[in-house]
């Protein structure tokens, strides 16, 4: 795609960024369905979490190339995605009996953010997995 029709559709950098950013959001929340059709729910959980946090990783310096106003702009957009994909999962596994009835999923993603925090190295990846097992334990 050339510079000129790069721009004919985001005027602006940021624009290009956010845009990409939030379609990879809502393409993650989007395979919910089919983790669910491939594992067990709690299973599917484990899985859906661990990539939003790889995923999350991956774009943690995204902040310090957005605006303030573009930051919180991307966080409206892309909430409500990732909070239906996991009400869809934390349903199903509650509806299976493996985690405890009524999780909020605000509550489960506030715990996972964690997880996205972690150092980039073996270490940090071994610290994110333990930290996930405590959480899904804390949900059962």
């Amino acid at each position: 795609m050339a510079n000129g029709t790069l721009y004919r559709h985001f005027s602006t950098r940021e624009e290009l960024i956010l845009e990409l950013y939030c379609h990879d959001v809502q393409r993650h929340a989007d395979t919910v369905d089919q983790l669910l059709e491939e594992m067990e729910p709690l299973a599917a959980l484990r899985v859906w979490i661990e990539q939003l946090a790889v995923y999350t990783r991956m774009k943690h310096g995204l902040g310090e190339a957005l605006t303030k106003a573009a930051e919180r702009k991307v966080v409206q957009i892309t909430y409500q995605p990732v909070i239906h994909a996991l009400s869809s999962l934390l349903k199903a596994a509650s509806d299976a009996g493996q985690i405890q009835p009524n999780i909020l999923p605000d509550d489960v993603l506030l715990l996972t953010g964690a997880l996205w925090r972690v150092p980039q190295d073996q270490a940090g990846l071994k610290q994110a997995e333990r930290l996930l097992d405590i959480i899904l334990r804390g949900l059962r």
